[in-house]
């Protein structure tokens, strides 16, 4: 009995979602003059990949292969280059202070733990990180759930802090600890904190 009733708490354990959003954006593109033609649509998506994919932009971390341009506006020649405003969908990326993730545990350090969110694709067999997650000791004093962490552990964590900027490969975040998922272990309940801003 007490076999049948732990398989069915492993089997309705929570699964978390990569944190990506199906997201519709425009941009501006400049095309040179000998792009324009039969493959155009194609040269858009191509730039707009180039510049977007696999890091952030001003709405959060873009996921590499996501990209499908939607559409795109006549050209205007602008000097020796063509302007086009493209719209395109993809999967965005962008953490908010109070969502929970799913991460692994990379390194162990007297500052804390660096976890990291990872996105394996399945076609390409590459792995993304769009979010990298510290996971503060000073924030997890005295607490059981932090110091029985090990590396490639699996845990769940709250994010309380979100910065990135242009360009940057990752997301950069900081978490508490909710649940260390290769322990089966969890963390007290409490009650909500003043979300912690990274500076």
């Amino acid at each position: 009995m007490n076999t049948k009733m732990e398989r069915r708490g492993e089997s309705q354990e929570k699964r978390y979602e990569l944190p990506y959003i199906p997201s519709v954006l425009t941009m501006k593109v400049f095309l040179k003059i000998t792009e324009i033609g039969e493959s155009v649509k194609k040269n858009l998506e191509d730039v707009i990949r180039s510049k977007t994919e696999g890091r952030c932009i001003a709405e959060g971390y873009i996921r590499p292969r996501s990209i499908r341009l939607m559409t795109y506006s006549s050209g205007k020649v602008n000097g020796d280059m063509v302007e086009y405003h493209a719209t395109f969908e993809c999967m965005l990326s962008h953490p908010v202070e109070g969502m929970k993730v799913e991460c692994v545990c990379k390194m162990i350090n007297k500052a804390g733990i660096h976890a990291e969110v990872i996105d394996l694709d399945e076609a390409t067999k590459n792995t993304n990180i769009p979010i990298i997650v510290y996971i503060a000791r000073d924030h997890h004093i005295k607490n059981h759930l932090f110091e029985n962490v090990a590396e490639n552990a699996k845990l769940v964590v709250t994010i309380v802090g979100v910065r990135y900027e242009l360009n940057d490969p990752h997301i950069t975040t900081i978490g508490r600890l909710v649940e260390n998922r290769t322990t089966h272990e969890y963390g007290k309940t409490t009650a909500p904190k003043k979300p912690i801003r990274i500076l």
